[in-house]
Order: C-alpha cells, then sequence, then structure tokens
C-alpha cells in the first residue's frame, strides 16, 4: 500500500471512529436533555402546586416538613446528579468525536489528495476550533457582564456568541464539502446520501418549527457516514 492510499485508510479510521462517538454523544444528549428539561419542570410543577394550593390530601404542614417536602430529598439529588452526568458524557464524547478524529481524519485526508481536501480541512478547523474558542469567550463575557450589571458587555456576549455560530456553520459546511468529496474519490453513495441530509438539516436548523426534524436527519447522516466509512474501508482491503 502506497502513502498515499495509507492516508486515505487512516483517515477513513478517524472517520469511522468520529461517527461512532458522535452517534452515541448525539443520543446522550438527547436523553439527558428530554430528562433534565422532564425532571426540573416536574420539580417546578411540584413546588409551584404546594404554594398555590397547599399540601397534598392527607398532609399537614408539620407532616409534609417532617417528610422533608420542601426540600429535594437524596434520591432527587442523587436522579439529578446522573442525568447531569448523562450529558456531561454526550458532551465529551462530541468533543472527542469533533476534535480528536473528525479533524485530524480531513487532516489525512488532504495528505491523501490536497487539491481535494485542503478546503474542507480549512473549514473545518476554522469552524470547530475557531468558533469553540469565540463561544467560549463569548459564554464567559456574558457571565462577567451579568454579575457586573453591564448590558453593553452582555450584547457583546451576545454578538461574540452569534459569531462563534456562524463560525460553527463554517465548520459544519466544511464536513459537508469533505463528504462529497469523499463521494468522489471512494464511489461510496452513502457519503454523497448524508451529505446532503446535512445540508437540509443546516436548512431546517433555522426553522425553529421544524428544527427537531433537522436534528433527526443529522443523526441519520451520522449513521450512514459509519457506513460508508466501514464499507469504504472493506473496498481498501482493509477488513474492521
Amino acid at each position: 500500500m502506497s502513502s498515499l492510499d495509507n492516508s486515505l485508510v487512516l483517515g477513513l479510521e478517524r472517520l469511522r471512529k468520529a461517527s461512532l462517538y458522535m452517534i452515541i454523544s448525539m443520543i446522550l444528549l438527547v436523553i439527558g436533555t428530554i430528562a433534565v428539561t422532564a425532571f426540573l419542570i416536574s420539580v417546578s410543577y411540584f413546588t409551584i402546586s404546594i404554594s398555590a394550593h397547599g399540601y397534598p390530601f392527607g398532609f399537614s404542614k408539620n407532616l409534609a416538613m417532617s417528610h422533608n417536602m420542601y426540600t429535594p430529598s437524596l434520591a432527587l439529588i442523587g436522579s439529578f446528579i446522573v442525568l447531569v452526568i448523562i450529558l456531561f458524557a454526550g458532551l465529551i464524547l462530541w468533543i472527542i468525536a469533533t476534535y480528536v478524529h473528525l479533524i485530524p481524519a480531513f487532516d489525512m485526508f488532504k495528505a491523501y489528495k490536497h487539491e481535494h481536501y485542503s478546503t474542507p480541512a480549512m473549514l473545518l478547523k476554522i469552524g470547530y476550533i475557531g468558533g469553540l474558542i469565540v463561544l467560549i469567550v463569548a459564554i464567559m463575557t456574558v457571565l462577567a457582564a451579568a454579575a457586573a450589571h453591564s448590558m453593553p458587555a452582555v450584547f457583546v456576549g451576545i454578538g461574540l456568541v452569534a459569531i462563534g455560530y456562524i463560525l460553527v456553520i463554517i465548520g459544519h459546511i466544511g464536513l459537508i464539502v469533505g463528504l462529497f468529496r469523499l463521494n468522489t474519490d471512494v464511489g461510496e453513495t452513502m457519503f454523497l446520501i448524508s451529505a446532503i441530509l446535512m445540508i437540509i438539516a443546516l436548512v431546517l436548523s433555522f426553522i425553529p418549527s421544524v428544527s427537531f426534524a433537522g436534528g433527526i436527519l443529522n443523526f441519520i447522516a451520522w449513521i450512514l457516514i459509519y457506513i460508508a466509512s466501514k464499507s469504504s474501508l472493506g473496498k481498501l482491503g482493509h477488513i474492521t
């Protein structure tokens, strides 16, 4: 196997791992987000219900306090911690997928065919690395501004969030372009389909009423990327 073919194989291996971690990450993030939201809503509803209507039937104030109804029980706190850990695990897996595998994958594709992958590799770095840095700065700015009660600084932070989001979109476009070019180079149609699904998902993300459908299409796209990467490795004689 030539060094160029080896770069392609290594890139596909990285892409396969990136897609696998991304799939697991998206599942954990969705489960964690829904569960934490439901938990907070139920606790808030229970608290508001007591404040508005008094204690449940059969409970006096003393009995309610003896059962710790005013304060979260250890079980509730434990449940909330578990849900937060699920969210955190999903976030960590997303970081691993993006920065440990996805971006290096396109660096390897760039080594395989510079003219095809230099632009996608550059857009990925600008979008995902630059975007992450800007978003972190934006969050820190907003928090500091809120603590200092400085509205101008809050608006600066919000502006930085918008810039960070635009950069992330640029990175996503780089990924889509790279998938189109992988389809051309390895002849795997599922790369093409996944790129099209990601374009549709990106458009839907700007429409609040159907943005959830965009998330589903993104999830399907990553499954197809995993299958396409594994299939492409098989075509190259590299069984995984």
